[in-house]
C-alpha cells in the first residue's frame, strides 16, 4: 500500500504514507479489506474524510476522486512506481580520488 501512494490521498496533502493510517475508500461492510479498495490518510484527512460533507471513491486501485460539498470534483492521480535513485556520485578523476569541479571549469588542487 505504501509503496503505491507514498502520500496522503487528499487532494494537495503531501505528508508520508508511512505515518499514514489506512483505511477503507468504501466504508465498512461495504468495502473490502483489498489493496485496491484502500488508502493511507493523515489523521487530519482521515477524521475529514469521515466527519465531513466531503465524499471519496477509488474507480482504480491508486485514483481517488474526491467530491467537494459544492459538487466540484478532484482527481488524485497515481503516483508514479518506479526505482528510487540514490543521488549521483561526484565527478570523479581517473585516479578514483580527485572530484572534479565541473561546475566552475577550474582544476581541482594539486594536493
Amino acid at each position: 500500500m505504501v509503496a503505491r501512494d507514498r502520500t496522503c490521498r487528499w487532494p494537495g496533502c503531501d505528508r508520508p504514507a508511512t505515518v499514514a493510517e489506512i483505511d477503507r475508500t468504501t466504508p465498512y461492510p461495504d468495502g473490502a479489506t483489498a489493496a485496491d479498495d484502500l488508502g493511507p490518510f493523515c489523521k487530519s484527512h482521515h477524521i475529514g474524510k469521515h466527519h465531513s460533507r466531503w465524499r471519496v471513491r477509488q474507480p482504480e486501485p491508486g485514483r481517488f476522486e474526491w467530491i467537494s460539498p459544492t459538487g466540484h470534483t478532484y482527481t488524485v492521480e497515481p503516483e508514479p512506481l518506479g526505482p528510487v535513485h540514490d543521488p549521483p556520485e561526484p565527478d570523479r578523476a581517473p585516479d578514483g580520488d580527485t572530484v572534479l569541479d565541473r561546475d566552475t571549469g577550474l582544476d581541482p588542487p594539486p594536493f
